[in-house]
């Protein structure tokens, strides 16, 4: 195929890198809404007549951790410039 149309590859985005080791406000909020969601299941479970599947609650806990870590803004003292 000597006439097959040119693939245009996509324009990298931006990276950024962190300027100090503490996590930003983005990866803590994740981390707490990973950890609350377990112990909530947990507390259920140990209520509820019919406990709640570990495959659910797996899946509940990413799901809530990564809409948490999304719609958290990281902070201005987060330190987070571009690259």
């Amino acid at each position: 195929m000597a006439n097959a149309p040119a693939v245009q590859m996509a324009q990298p985005q931006a990276s950024f890198k962190h300027t100090t080791a503490a996590p930003s406000r983005k990866v803590a909020v994740g981390g707490v809404a990973g950890a609350m969601v377990t112990v909530v299941v947990f507390v259920l479970n140990n209520y509820l007549k019919t406990p709640i599947p570990t495959d659910i609650s797996t899946a509940l806990t990413v799901i809530l951790s990564f809409a948490a870590s999304y719609w958290v803004p990281p902070a201005e003292t987060d330190q987070v410039v571009p690259a």
